[in-house]
C-alpha cells in the first residue's frame, strides 16, 4: 500500500505540472476562442480532458500496485472461498507458483491497460470509457477463483460481463483518491464472492 501512495503521489505531481501543456498542445484553438466560447465549450472539455487524466493516471496506478501485491491478493482470495465453501483450497508459496500467478496477472492488466487506456484518450468516447475502466478494475479482483480453474481469458472475461453491474461498483471505488489502496483487501473478498457465486450458479444448471 506505500507503493501505491508514493507512486500516487509522483505520477500526480507530474500530471499536475504538465496537464495544461498536454491540453494546449492537443487542442490548439483554444487560444483562438472568445470569451463566450471558453465558458461553453472549452470549459466542459478540460474538464473532462483533466477527468480523464487523472483516470488514466488511477488505472496506471493500480495496475502497478496489483502487480507488485498479486501474491497477497491471490492468498486472500483464496482464505475467503475457503471460509465460504468449508473446504480447503490450497494456498501454495512456492516461488514458481508466484511467478506463475504474476505471469497470468500480467496478462490480464495488459489487457486491462490497453482497452482502459485505449478508450480514455479517444475524444467522445473517453466519457464512456471511464465506465469501461472502471468494470475492468473491478472484474480483475472478481476474476481470481475463475482464474485458478484454469477457465479462458475470454471465457473469464464473458462471464464477469454477466455480473457487470455488481462488478462496476467494485471499480468505480477504484476511481476513488486513495481508496484504491485502502480498500484493496476488501474489494479481493468482494470480487471473490461474486465470482463464487456465479459459479454455484453454474453448477446449479
Amino acid at each position: 500500500m506505500g507503493f501505491g501512495f508514493v507512486l500516487f503521489f509522483s505520477l500526480g505531481f507530474t500530471v499536475w505540472t504538465f496537464i495544461q501543456g498536454w491540453f494546449e498542445t492537443i487542442f490548439p484553438f483554444i487560444a483562438e476562442q472568445s470569451s463566450w466560447w471558453h465558458l461553453f465549450w472549452i470549459y466542459p472539455l478540460k474538464g473532462i480532458f483533466y477527468f480523464s487524466c487523472y483516470v488514466i493516471l488511477m488505472v496506471i496506478c493500480f495496475i502497478l500496485t496489483t502487480l507488485f501485491s498479486v501474491p497477497v491478493l491471490e492468498f486472500v482470495s483464496q482464505r475467503v472461498e475457503s471460509d465460504l465453501s468449508g473446504r480447503v483450497v490450497e494456498v501454495p508459496l512456492s516461488v514458481s507458483t508466484m511467478l506463475l500467478a504474476i505471469k497470468e496477472e500480467s496478462k490480464k492488466l495488459i489487457f486491462i491497460g490497453v482497452i482502459s487506456l485505449g478508450l480514455l484518450v479517444i475524444p467522445g468516447v473517453n466519457f464512456f470509457g471511464i465506465f469501461i475502466s472502471a468494470f475492468l478494475l473491478g472484474w480483475d479482483y472478481y476474476d481470481y477463483p475463475l482464474a485458478r480453474r484454469n477457465y479462458r481469458f475470454m471465457e473469464r472475461l464473458k462471464w464477469g460481463l454477466r455480473d457487470f453491474w455488481p462488478i462496476l461498483g467494485l471499480g468505480l471505488w477504484q476511481l476513488i483518491p486513495f481508496m484504491q489502496f485502502l480498500l484493496m483487501p476488501l474489494t479481493v473478498v468482494g470480487g471473490t464472492m461474486l465470482s463464487l457465486e456465479r459459479l454455484q450458479k453454474l453448477d446449479h444448471t
